[in-house]
């Protein structure tokens, strides 16, 4: 459930989760306050400054919860009127019952009244003057309607009034296609059955400092199961699909940061039906700290410690082939992987890629049947969360196309034949923003992009889409040289597609210079020309950017790239002759970003540039 609130609010669902009240709402709620105070003071009932605000929302039945039943009708008005008057609701001047208004939220029938108490046994309000507004929500295909509480003390209405309609016209409401199973104990082993396009929704009670490991095993081999974990706020805290049906799918050692209930919702990645086995298991250690066994057609998601190592094994046979990836779930991560054969000796050491890319081996043949080791440690000691998927198969990387020479502006057709790979190669220059897009031809290819620099690390990867769909990769060149695409269709399967590449020769960023926070900086961009300004800024670091023409009538843009290049944020919301502005954008790494200053129309033009850190 979500609705907007002043940054400086906070979310409390934790808190409210892992109270007494909490038992019966069920996994669908949202709890904001002005601060976390306000949240331990409402759930403890104890008094509130008159600044105090708080947003409650749930979807359940409220007869669960003490209050009255919820009438089966489809007007909004007449449904929150009836609730109000079997909940003895008087309006804030007292009136026996308040004004009851339509309206619509987001597409969604609603109606909402002001009351002057909680018309629901969610916490003790504080015994002081309140104003409370009721909002309920008819979302077709729910089991219930949804009800906010948006409550101040009066004295703070009319202060507070404004941020609570705006609040109002941004709820939006979870999905219905979720069924709430069962509770589940800190060692418990279940079965759940799927229905076609829904999922399944599992709740345990974790303690923070403590670690969960999951498992969700399919009874039949032809469904494709996903999983994900929830914390007590509402937020995923790790997922796992491995992508291949009839495989099993692990969560290991996942620390749990908040106490509270924790939801597991399993489902189906093309949402058919199907029976499946729910392992839960919560320990005070972590119980694959140093690794364990992993199974081909298995992917395990874990938590590797500062300056530690993970081993994991596995029974492998001569002539056998494998395909191991290991995925960093932090982009700041970079992790090496070894293979070592039976007896020890170590088979192979990859580390191609940047923090955040995969190490992929493909096709990788077995010499000797044994067992295989696979040991996984960080780049100068450093840990994180990842992915470690094995399984068997896998065409050798060997099995390239050269599919030829890309110029800017050129679009190529061509036809992969099975199991097959293209490479396609083009001139760059450092800081050519390159746009490539492969098109499949068929509605059927799962296209896989790859981009790789004159040494052929990997850059980055896009496959976001699913069939029939097209895949683009937008990137700042970080050095000069020859650069490689790879295209591949992900299952295998042979068809055409299209490949189109473009240079922006007016892309190209020209170093205008170095700037530090709060230095007013002024420049003169040529037309056709975009200007970077450098600046070192470290992950956390809140900044704002101001960019002001002062050529009269120019349509300046903010593109903001992080140190690896990527762009992290474009900003054009205003109209020619007016500043830009980049607000409260938090850093996500340390290193040297760039502004890159560039005109809407090319036309070019004097500004001046401003980057200032924001204080906690």
């Amino acid at each position: 459930m979500q609705a907007a609130a002043p940054q400086s609010w906070v979310d409390v669902g934790g808190l409210f989760r892992a109270s007494a009240q909490s038992s019966q709402v069920g996994p669908r709620l949202l709890f904001l306050a002005n601060s976390r105070e306000t949240g331990e003071r409402l759930l403890a009932g104890s008094g509130l400054d008159e600044q105090a605000g708080f947003i409650f929302g749930f979807a359940t039945e409220p007869a669960g919860l003490g209050g009255p039943s919820i009438p089966v009708e489809t007007d909004p008005s007449h449904i929150l009127t009836q609730f109000l008057s079997q909940a003895g609701a008087t309006g804030p001047t007292g009136t026996p019952l308040p004004a009851v208004v339509p309206l619509t939220i987001n597409d969604v029938p609603a109606a909402y009244a002001d009351t002057s108490q909680l018309p629901l046994p969610l916490f003790p309000l504080p015994a002081q003057e309140w104003r409370i507004r009721v909002v309920l929500l008819l979302k077709l295909g729910t089991e219930a309607p949804a009800i906010f509480l948006l409550g101040a003390p009066a004295e703070n209405w009319p202060a507070i009034q404004e941020t609570f309609e705006a609040a109002m016209a941004t709820i939006m409401l979870p999905d219905s296609n979720s069924n709430v199973r069962e509770h589940l104990a800190g060692s418990d082993q279940t079965n759940g059955e799927l229905e076609k396009g829904r999922r399944d929704v599992w709740t345990f009670n974790g303690e923070s400092g403590r670690y969960a490991t999951i498992s969700l095993t399919p009874e039949d081999s032809s469904i494709d199961l996903t999983l994900a974990l929830i914390d007590p706020s509402g937020k995923v805290v790790i997922s796992a699909d491995n992508g291949f049906a009839g495989d099993l799918e692990a969560l290991t050692d996942v620390l749990l940061v908040e106490s509270g209930t924790y939801l597991i919702e399993a489902g189906e990645f093309f949402n058919e039906a199907g029976g499946y086995q729910l392992s839960l298991l919560l320990t005070d250690e972590p119980q694959f700290g140093g690794g364990g066994r992993i199974e081909f057609g298995q992917e395990i998601t874990t938590d590797l410690v500062d300056n530690g190592e993970h081993t994991w094994v596995f029974n492998g046979t001569a002539g056998q082939t494998v395909t191991i990836i290991l995925t960093p779930l932090d982009e700041q991560l970079d992790l090496i992987i070894e293979v070592e054969g039976p007896g020890g000796r170590q088979l192979l050491s990859l580390d191609e890629g940047f923090a955040g890319d995969a190490e992929i081996l493909t096709g990788f043949e077995l010499s000797v049947t044994g067992e295989y080791t696979i040991l996984i440690r960080g780049f100068a000691g450093h840990g994180g969360m990842y992915k470690l998927s094995l399984d068997e198969g896998g065409e050798s990387t060997i099995n390239f196309y050269d599919a030829g020479d890309l110029a800017n502006g050129d679009t190529q057709r061509e036809f992969l034949r099975e199991d097959e790979i293209h490479a396609w190669f083009f001139e760059g220059q450092v800081n050519d923003e390159v746009v490539i897009e492969v098109t499949p031809l068929g509605r059927n290819m799962d296209l896989d992009l790859w981009l790789l620099d004159p040494n052929a690390n990997q850059l980055v990867t896009k496959d976001e889409f699913l069939s029939g769909q097209a895949e683009t990769i937008e990137y700042i060149l970080p050095v000069d040289g020859q650069f490689m695409i790879l295209v591949r269709e992900f299952f295998g399967e042979p068809g055409e597609y299209e490949i189109t590449l473009r240079i922006g020769g007016d892309g190209v960023v020209e170093p205008a210079g170095n700037l530090t926070y709060d230095q007013m900086v002024n420049g003169d961009l040529a037309p056709g020309r975009r200007a970077g300004w450098t600046f070192t800024g470290q992950a956390g670091d809140v900044i704002d950017v101001t960019l002001t023409p002062v050529t009269p009538g120019r349509d300046l843009v903010i593109v903001l790239l992080d140190p690896a290049g990527n762009v992290a944020i474009t900003v054009d919301a205003t109209l020619g002759g007016f500043p830009e502005r980049l607000v409260r954008f938090v850093l996500t790494s340390d290193g040297p970003w760039t502004i890159v200053v560039q005109e809407f129309f090319d036309e070019g033009g004097e500004y001046e540039l401003i980057v200032t850190r924001q204080e906690e």
